[in-house]
């Protein structure tokens, strides 16, 4: 049955029989997502004793470290987003449960390594003498950039570059840029 916005469909298996009203304008994807998340209630269910924002947490983790292996050893143009979720051994929908596109994963996988470079850079500094804070620094920029080399790829290579990533390197220069003047006044 169709009327001016609406067409009925009927859908039909041997179990049951569902009606189903359909626009005939499609809804762009932002706004079925829009949509989906406002009605979407969330489970809050156990499961294996572990509840679900744990579970998506530790989801994220798993895929935010299959994307340094495969930027940091393919690089971005390289990897598509089921060779991640192949490498996170985890389906293209938990992917999507935490990252819109491809863009934002890179940013997040970029954000998790400057957090833990920052980190330890920072412990680095905190324990060495005053004379010698902005070298304990780079020391361990170094050593973090030797020891892993998917780590240095990400943060330097330029065959590793989009636009996504040349904003979180100039963003994240400035970020270490400071940290460095802070040590340098004292």
């Amino acid at each position: 049955v169709d009327s001016d916005k609406r067409r009925c469909h009927f859908i039909s298996d041997n179990a049951s029989c569902h009606i189903a009203l359909v626009n005939k304008r499609p809804v762009p994807p932002a706004k079925r997502a829009a949509r989906t998340a406002a009605t979407a209630e969330p489970k809050a269910r156990r499961y294996r004793g572990v509840d679900a924002a744990e579970r998506i947490t530790e989801r994220r983790a798993q895929f935010v470290q299959a994307g340094l292996e495969c930027f940091g050893t393919r690089g971005y143009h390289a990897v598509t987003v089921r060779e991640l979720c192949s490498e996170a051994q985890l389906t293209e929908r938990y992917f999507y449960e935490s990252f819109i596109d491809k863009d934002e994963f890179v940013a997040a996988v970029f954000d998790w390594v400057i957090a833990d470079l920052a980190t330890t850079t920072q412990a680095a500094v905190a324990a060495a003498p005053p004379e010698e804070q902005t070298r304990a620094g780079m020391a361990n920029i170094v050593r973090a950039v030797g020891g892993d080399p998917r780590v240095g790829r990400l943060l330097f290579s330029a065959q590793l570059a989009n636009a996504v990533l040349i904003r979180k390197r100039l963003e994240s220069s400035a970020l270490f840029a400071m940290l460095s003047c802070q040590h340098v006044e004292k």
